[in-house]
């Protein structure tokens, strides 16, 4: 029986001889297989890399082995069963493995003739892309591999005769070439064999029953074609023509026009470029390839309007509807319940009540300083519902996520049309399935563009195309206010009035289209919306007012990440081009930024508390607001809903750096402006005992703490406050809270985050403690920071001789402190090993101490 491993882990497995054989077997877990004599003495001691079984994570590791031995007696020894004397059911049981045997063999060998692709196909239905995995054996046929597609795409009543395969390029969405002039081969000769992965794709093409499929020659063009039209202000799904690179654009408009059934003598072509934008292609004898056509390509095409196309490009109507176009994307917003909304509204008017009181707080100069309404306001919708239970006998507090901003990567991905059906390959949600309780008219927007293909575009040159009219929703009619204007042109928003007044340049219009649904899963109220990436976020709250059911100034818009990550969009001025296809947007109710506003968390500071930091609320300040209007205004909140009374003079702000405070601002700072604060927009609320004495902002405030040797305990946190920073003006004050002399204060500054706790068992030897230094702020202390722990003692106060009870009575207790919040991580079990000692057991002055060579009799071995 042999251990292969180590002390800490391993594997056993055994070598047992037969007798009837005289063949050795290794016996490993549910395996049994024969070895060699040879093999076997290779397990003796570990030493190099072995072969057979060996040949693991045990193989570097030395073995352990246990000799076990038969006596060789013929009438006892057991001799192993034989097939024959198997009882009836492992007999069966024998035939049913056997048989599962063969089955698995068959399987491998025919997985072994399988040829595995990916499968394209866009469905003629939902046009949508959808891939699949397409499986055939080497030897079967192009006709065969092409009936084998079209019942895994299950296409319904399309004819097969209508289908067949051709070369694809997924990730170039282009047709490679049409596999005719190979039909006659095998589905192996023509992929090449049987691969596991292959430089090409297939897709299965789809033609109407009265077209023919065309030839493609390898190093073609793929392209999209759009037929727009300008009176309905409106572009059709694409068709797909493949063309040559060294066709002319005249020519290639022949084809065109051919494939559609259109007329070409009118014809305007545009090339969507992605490094040059949108080309209007006016040189008929240029090639494709000198015009910048790839492997695939997009192109809109438009061919009855005439006086438009007498104007200059850029200042068509083709151009517009194209330009708008190319920068539509789909967004997805979360709305907010209706009863929240309606909790909402309740909770303005009553606030909106309130915010007609006006009062004034007089500062410590005398100085009546007037606090206005729109000031009250902001204190009165941001205060956070939970106050900290120090202040208000409450322990409810709150958190949020920061105003955080992150760029993302728009998508390469073909433009969603406008018009186009939701789609699955889109993770779009179905229009027609989104709301079985409400009619379609309550379904579709309130105001949206008309972007529809209609019979203004004969369905005659349409469907041989394969282009079809979008079943999409049309603007509800409504008699309200405006609406009809809105409702014109582009559906897109004004900018909000606070918009309106920083920016002296008027925002143009932008596309906006929404289709409200409800989520089947949880029942929330959803949009799927098509918006032009260049709105803003004001534009953009305008438009979802509707939706929502509020004013936009009452609800914030947070990004959502692919990780469930959310952000609130606070600058009302950016736009969505960076934003990718399908980003997720959800709507909260609130207090929203108004431009030049901020929002601020606020936190408790209470350095001796078991929490020293605690949240308190969240506040919107205006840029350039004064500390001494913010705090006056935070303290008149805390009055009216705590009924406690702090004074002005014995509360401050200070930043909040990673969990530690920092610098105080003084009341005549202001914030984002003397005070900068940076992204984080956190600070801490500190209440104090006695009136503020930090009145430069050259002042360096530190809390330091009294550890006392002679009975291993620390004193509360206090507060210096130091005018000059050196070591001897620290001294001095240390002293005065202290009664020491100076020349015997010994500091040492203290190490992690407030409140810093260290080990009373190792702070009088492990520390570095410092009598003098010359400077403060530089080597050895660099105590140079607003906030930071200092720690003194008494140079002359002996330290107490501690027991061992006493000690882990100390250690017990601090570990305790230091677990609280601590979660416990379960570690993986481990094999422990016996070792047993075959003979006399080694002394401990002997075979123990030898370090070169064992015990000779003793054999250790590993067992679990």
């Amino acid at each position: 029986m042999v251990h292969s491993g180590s002390a800490s882990g391993g594997h056993y497995y055994a070598y047992i001889k037969s007798f009837t054989e005289n063949q050795w077997y290794c016996f490993n877990d549910a395996q049994v297989t024969r070895v060699t004599y040879d093999e076997i003495r290779k397990t003796y001691g570990g030493g190099p890399s072995r072969g057979g079984y060996y040949i693991s994570s045990y193989a570097s590791s030395t073995n352990a082995y246990m000799l076990m031995y038969r006596r060789v007696d013929k009438e006892q020894n057991a001799v192993p069963m034989t097939p024959d004397q198997f009882p009836e059911h492992l007999k069966v049981l024998l035939e049913n493995m056997q048989e599962a045997e063969e089955r698995e063999r068959q399987q491998k060998e025919l997985d072994r003739s399988m040829c595995k692709i990916k499968l394209f196909c866009l469905h003629p239905r939902k046009h949508t892309m959808q891939e699949m995995r397409l499986k055939v054996h080497k030897d079967a046929s192009l006709a065969e591999a092409t009936q084998t597609a079209h019942q895994i795409a299950n296409l319904g009543d399309v004819p097969l005769e209508c289908c067949r395969l051709v070369m694809y390029d997924d990730c170039a969405e282009s047709l490679e070439c049409s596999l005719e002039e190979v039909a006659h081969q095998t589905m192996g000769q023509i992929l090449g064999g049987v691969k596991s992965s292959y430089p090409f794709d297939l897709l299965l093409e789809i033609r109407k029953p009265h077209e023919t499929f065309q030839p493609y020659k390898i190093g073609g063009t793929t392209v999209k074609v759009h037929v727009v039209n300008l009176e309905a202000n409106e572009i059709a799904r694409a068709v797909v023509v493949r063309g040559l690179k060294t066709q002319t654009v005249e020519e290639f408009k022949a084809q065109v026009a051919q494939q559609l059934g259109l007329p070409s003598s009118n014809m305007r072509m545009v090339l969507e470029n992605y490094h040059s934008g949108l080309e209007l292609l006016t040189a008929p004898g240029r090639m494709l390839k000198s015009e910048g056509f790839g492997k695939s390509n997009t192109v809109f095409i438009e061919f009855i309007d005439e006086e438009d196309s007498k104007l200059p490009f850029r200042e068509s109507q083709f151009f517009e509807i194209l330009d708008r176009h190319i920068n539509t994307i789909v967004i997805y917003v979360h709305l907010p319940q209706e009863e929240e909304v309606l909790l909402e509204k309740q909770r303005m008017s009553s606030s909106a009540e309130n915010d007609q009181r006006c009062g004034s707080v007089e500062d410590e100069g005398g100085t009546a300083t007037a606090r206005s309404t729109q000031q009250t306001q902001t204190a009165n919708t941001a205060l956070s519902d939970g106050y900290d239970s120090d202040l208000c006998d409450s322990s409810s507090s709150g958190c949020r996520g920061g105003d955080h901003s992150e760029d993302s990567s728009l998508t390469d991905s073909e433009r969603t049309l406008v018009g186009d059906d939701m789609s699955p390959r889109n993770n779009s949600p179905d229009i027609a399935d989104a709301d079985d309780s409400g009619s379609v008219e309550e379904r579709q927007p309130k105001l949206v563009p008309s972007v529809e293909m209609t019979d203004q575009i004969k369905r005659s040159m349409l469907e041989p195309s394969g282009s079809m009219s979008a079943a999409a929703p049309t603007a509800a009619a409504s008699t309200a206010d405006g609406v009809a204007e809105e409702a014109s042109g582009y559906a897109c928003g004004n900018v909000a009035q606070s918009q309106a007044e920083a920016a002296p340049i008027k925002e143009p219009r932008r596309y906006f289209r929404a289709w409200p649904y409800t989520d089947k899963e949880d029942g929330s109220r959803k949009l799927r919306v098509y918006v032009d990436k260049r709105i803003t976020f004001g534009a953009l709250k305008k438009e979802l007012e509707q939706y929502v059911g509020i004013d936009s100034s009452h609800f914030k818009v947070f990004r959502v990440y692919s990780n469930n990550q959310e952000f609130e969009c606070t600058k009302l001025t950016d736009n969505l081009v960076s934003y990718a296809e399908d980003t997720k947007f959800v709507i909260k109710l609130g207090r929203a930024l108004k431009p030049g506003e901020h929002r601020m968390d606020i936190y408790l500071l209470s350095p001796n508390a078991p929490e020293p930091s605690k949240f308190l609320l969240d506040w919107i300040f205006t840029q350039g607001t004064t500390v001494l209007q913010i705090k006056q205004e935070i303290l008149h909140k805390i009055r009216e809903r705590c009924g406690r009374d702090i004074p002005l003079n014995r509360c401050r702000l200070r930043k909040k750096v990673s969990g530690n405070p920092g610098a105080v601002y003084l009341d005549s700072d202001r914030l984002d402006s003397d005070a900068s604060m940076f992204l984080s927009h956190k600070v801490f609320l500190e209440v104090l005992s006695e009136p503020e004495k930090v009145v430069s902002s050259n002042s360096l405030v530190l809390f330091v703490r009294r550890w006392r040797p002679s009975t291993f305990t620390f004193d509360p946190l206090e507060e210096v406050i130091l005018n000059e920073r050196t070591l001897g003006a620290l001294k001095d004050e240390l002293s005065k809270l202290s009664g020491l002399d100076p020349s015997d204060i010994e500091v040492a500054k203290c190490p992690g985050q407030f409140p810093c706790p260290v080990s009373s068992l190792t702070v009088h030897t492990e520390m570095e403690w410092h009598g003098t230094a010359p400077s403060l702020t530089s080597w050895p202390l660099y105590i140079s920071e607003d906030g930071l722990v200092v720690l003194y003692r008494d140079r002359n106060e002996a330290l107490k001789e501690l027991t061992e009870e006493e000690k882990q009575e100390i250690s017990s207790r601090e570990n305790v402190r230091a677990a609280k919040g601590a979660k416990a991580v379960p570690s993986p079990r481990k094999e422990r090993a016996l070792k047993i000692y075959m003979g006399s057991p080694p002394s401990d002055s002997g075979a123990l101490s030898s370090d070169t060579k064992p015990s000779l009799n003793s054999v250790p071995i590993d067992l679990d």
